[in-house]
């Protein structure tokens, strides 16, 4: 999800003017990070099993993501 959103950020950059391109990046961050923040969250592979698994890579990454938001 992370290159998705850089891939998205970098079209945007090519492609829209400054002030478009804030609007559609918050758009693209609530359909990609809000709205699946809770279900990731909360799935038998969500990160309480990744806390218990020891995914550190895994959830740095989730902490990226969501810290965009």
């Amino acid at each position: 999800m992370k290159k998705y959103l850089e891939n998205e950020e970098g079209n945007a950059d090519f492609w829209l003017q400054p002030e478009t391109k804030a609007k559609m990046l918050k758009i693209v961050e609530l359909e990609l990070i809000t709205k699946m923040a809770e279900a990731v969250s909360s799935k038998d592979t969500g990160c309480v099993y990744m806390f218990q698994q020891k995914y550190l890579d895994e959830l740095k990454l989730l902490f990226d993501i969501f810290k965009r938001d």
